[in-house]
């Protein structure tokens, strides 16, 4: 740990020992869920949501009420499997 890390530790503790506002932190992240997983689920079902969305309308297809729902309920579903593949590959540039 480099001086300047361990200096913004010690200010982030403030009053608490080190040890007790490290180990406050890490259970606290430990028992936390992920934002980027929830960000990026979110932001896929949108996606996946707007692309069939825009793909249906410019095909000149209508889409009823209850194919909107089935659409959102499927992008809802399947959002946080495809987050956690998209956080789990390391990105090379393609699609995993």
């Amino acid at each position: 740990m480099t001086d300047d890390e361990y200096a913004a530790i010690a200010s982030a503790a403030g009053t608490q020992r080190i040890s007790e506002w490290l180990r406050r932190v890490a259970l606290t992240t430990a028992a936390a869920e992920p934002a980027e997983r929830v960000l990026l689920g979110e932001l896929l079902a949108l996606r996946a949501i707007l692309l069939t969305l825009h793909f249906s309308l410019a095909s000149g297809e209508g889409l009823t009420r209850e194919g909107m729902q089935r659409l959102i309920d499927r992008a809802d579903h399947d959002k946080d499997l495809k987050a956690q593949m998209r956080l789990a590959v390391p990105s090379s540039g393609g699609r995993p």
